[in-house]
């Protein structure tokens, strides 16, 4: 791992800020038992504006690093969630393991994750409005958007198949839906 001396030298004070702000933020989660940061903390110990580190973080953000202040894990802001992003890496067939590796998360969080997405998947796939949704997943309107997005570009963006292999299991007995249906008129 390079110091951040080093990191300076090879790459300058802006790349050094950014080494420390992922730092500081695993710190606050590893080191203090679940604390995390936000953008007004790294400010401060950074020793830099608020917009500095906003400038740094749609930098990271672009990098496909993920930064774990408190707006992204309590998905606050206008980001798109790291709970997003962790499904879409699913999608495309990165394994739990690997994603949770590559976003810095337990494998437990990212089997959350996608249960999540699954619940909001089937309830959006049998029409399910986004109230009904946030009352039964007790997930953000902001969240179910976003992974209901992601389910209307699955197609686009390559993710079809994964997708209906994962929804696999939902799949209801046409002539059990029809009954279910008939029998709660």
């Amino acid at each position: 791992m390079m110091m951040n001396i080093e990191i300076r030298q090879k790459y300058g004070i802006a790349a050094e800020r950014r080494a420390k702000k992922l730092r500081l933020c695993d710190e606050a989660i590893y080191l203090d038992q679940g604390g995390v940061l936000t953008q007004e903390d790294l400010a401060n110990l950074l020793g830099t504006s608020l917009s500095t580190i906003k400038r740094d973080d749609a930098y990271l953000m672009k990098q496909d690093v993920s930064l774990l202040t408190r707006g992204m894990v309590e998905d606050i802001g206008r980001g798109v969630s790291h709970k997003t992003k962790a499904v879409v890496l699913y999608l495309k067939n990165y394994t739990l393991s690997e994603i949770a590796r590559k976003m810095a998360h337990s494998p437990s969080s990212m089997n959350r994750y996608l249960e999540d997405f699954l619940v909001v998947a089937f309830l959006h796939r049998v029409s399910y409005p986004l109230l009904t949704i946030r009352k039964i997943t007790k997930l953000s309107e902001r969240l179910i958007k976003e992974y209901i997005g992601l389910i209307e570009r699955a197609e686009s963006e390559g993710y079809k198949d994964r997708l209906s292999q994962l929804l696999d299991p939902f799949k209801v007995n046409e002539p059990l839906k029809t009954l279910v249906v008939e029998g709660a008129q």
